[in-house]
């Protein structure tokens, strides 16, 4: 499991985790700290299925963080 943040020309960042609770808390915190280069984002794909299998991605204005199982 991998908890991506990927802001085009800025910066791409992937950080490994070894349970969803260690991946959701990745996830929050580069949310939060990234805030202003990411922009308005809009809520992850697949949330029905959480935490099925399956990459859970929210979607930014300027870029993207997601958790790949």
């Amino acid at each position: 499991m991998k908890v991506v943040v990927d802001i085009p020309n800025v910066l791409h960042k992937e950080k490994s985790c070894s349970e969803i609770m260690e991946c959701l808390g990745y996830y929050l915190q580069l949310l939060s700290i990234l805030s202003k280069q990411l922009g308005l984002c809009y809520g992850l794909d697949d949330v029905h299925k959480f935490p099925d299998p399956g990459k859970y991605r929210n979607d930014c204005e300027h870029g993207y963080v997601e958790i790949e199982i």
